[in-house]
Formats: structure tokens, C-alpha cells, sequence
């Protein structure tokens, strides 16, 4: 059985993202970013890894397609992927060493070539990013999902 949790729920376990104290950093605004980004993707897929016929639902992975140091796409929902830790790292046919991850992702049906062109003229286009901002559209993502 997969458990699921609410958005209110998530953000108590977490702590509130507009805190005023002087320990609220950005790293720690940022870690907790990086914390509603790995769930949303997580949940938008219903707990499960993409990786075509694999049937895993624990031990989940939220995968970066293009890398964290792209700050434009860095806590994009379209940026990631629900992996078993097998198909993210641990494997050869894991994303983060088969050549071929992406063509067998397209082959499949997972993703599109257009997406992947999009996707990455995102990644490579630089952006400002507002924390703020990103908050409130990933919350307002996870919402629609958690229903």
C-alpha cells in the first residue's frame, strides 16, 4: 500500500517555507524546495518508477533529467522523472549510466523527442529564479495531484 500524504501535511513535516528568523537561509529555503520538487514528482506518477515494465513502487528516486546546476529547470516538474533506485543509479541500465536511457524512454511512449528539445532549451536558457514563486507553484502542483 502506498502511502500518501497532503500537501498541508507534507509542509508540517517539513516546516514552514516563510520563516523570519535569521537561521532561514536560502540553503535551507532551497533544501526544502528540492524536498516539494522530489515529492510532486513522486506523486504526479502515483509512486511508482517510469522506467517502462518495471513495476517498482518502493525505494523511489525523483530524477533530474537535466542537471540541478541548470537553474532555469532545476525545480521544474517537467525536469523530472520517479525512478527505482535500480533504473536512477544503481544499475547499468539506470539513468545515470546507460547511453541509451533517453532513446529507450522516447521509444517507449515515457517521453517525447519534442519534450526533450523543449526541455532542454529550458535548461540551457538562463533564468533568475524566485523562491517565492517556485514555492507556491510546486505547493499549488502538489495540490491538484494530492485530490
Amino acid at each position: 500500500m502506498v502511502n500518501r500524504i497532503s500537501v498541508e501535511d507534507f509542509n508540517k513535516l517539513n516546516g514552514s517555507f516563510f520563516k523570519t528568523n535569521k537561521k532561514d537561509t536560502r540553503k535551507s529555503r532551497e533544501k526544502e524546495l528540492e524536498d516539494l520538487w522530489r515529492e510532486l514528482i513522486k506523486l504526479r506518477v502515483g509512486y511508482k518508477c517510469e522506467y517502462p515494465n518495471c513495476p517498482k513502487t518502493e525505494h523511489l528516486n525523483s530524477h533530474h533529467i537535466y542537471s540541478r546546476i541548470h537553474k532555469s529547470t532545476k525545480y521544474d516538474p517537467d525536469n523530472g522523472m520517479c525512478l527505482c533506485a535500480g533504473h536512477h543509479t544503481l544499475t547499468s541500465l539506470s539513468a545515470h549510466h546507460d547511453p541509451d536511457f533517453k532513446e529507450i524512454i522516447i521509444k517507449n511512449g515515457i517521453r517525447t523527442a519534442e519534450f526533450y528539445q523543449k526541455l532542454k532549451m529550458r535548461a540551457f536558457t538562463p533564468a533568475k529564479i524566485d523562491i517565492n514563486l517556485i514555492k507556491l507553484d510546486l505547493e499549488n502542483e502538489l495540490r491538484k495531484y494530492s485530490k
